[in-house]
């Protein structure tokens, strides 16, 4: 199977994809047990590794995985994959646990590689239809990032998974009251979508109607 995976570092297509999709879920049985056991790792390589996971139905393979990205294993440069990954066959506390690395001051990250994998991970949880649910003061301790891209993200993961701690204050970035960056602002809008009630709409209806910015008002009418 390690063998097989090196056909990725080729150009691929269609074909050659379904076939080591295939061979992945034929050598299963030998492969399988044996990343458990740690005696292989796909040559630490992540793209290999993670193909071979989607390929087969391996949801006990997510505290792997995830303990990988808490090591430092993978490269916070190629964790989106594995996030994905963890989210989709995770536990709903496992994705928790994910989430908790993502957002910790302690996870070495810069604050661009901060909002690419938290984006990640709303994503992913959207596409499950999974709600990120425990102790969400990290992420709002996050919001107070001078780094547009990490607070825009973080707009959005509280509305994804309709933080209600947050939800003022995402109120006021979608209603501009701190004037801050159109990004932001455009990721509290969508949050506010997310969030979904009355009081929310309310606020998108005020927004398409009085904001200054014809680029806000039309991103709020889109929602």
């Amino acid at each position: 199977a390690e063998v097989a995976t090196e056909v990725l570092n080729q150009p691929m297509d269609r074909f050659l994809d379904f076939a080591l999709w295939q061979a992945m879920r034929d050598l299963k049985p030998y492969w399988l047990p044996a990343l458990e056991q740690g005696e292989i790792d796909f040559g630490g390589n992540v793209e290999h590794l993670t193909f071979a996971l989607k390929a087969v139905d391996a949801p006990q393979l997510a505290p792997l995985l995830l303990k990988r990205i808490k090591e430092g294993k993978i490269d916070p440069q190629q964790a989106a994959s594995s996030i994905e990954l963890i989210t989709a066959l995770g536990q709903p506390t496992e994705v928790y646990d994910l989430f908790t690395h993502v957002v910790s001051p302690q996870t070495e990250l810069e604050p661009e590689q901060r909002a690419r994998l938290l984006e990640t991970l709303v994503a992913a949880t959207k596409q499950r239809g999974l709600n990120v649910k425990g102790d969400m003061a990290p992420l709002t301790e996050l919001q107070r990032t001078d780094n547009v891209a990490l607070k825009a993200e973080v707009m959005r993961a509280a509305g994804a998974w309709k933080v209600g701690v947050m939800r003022t204050n995402v109120k006021q970035a979608a209603l501009d009251v701190e004037e801050s960056s159109s990004r932001v602002q455009k990721a509290a809008i969508e949050a506010m979508a997310d969030y979904g009630d009355e009081e929310c709409r309310n606020v998108l209806l005020g927004v398409a109607i009085e904001d200054q910015d014809p680029e806000i008002r039309s991103h709020a009418i889109g929602q």
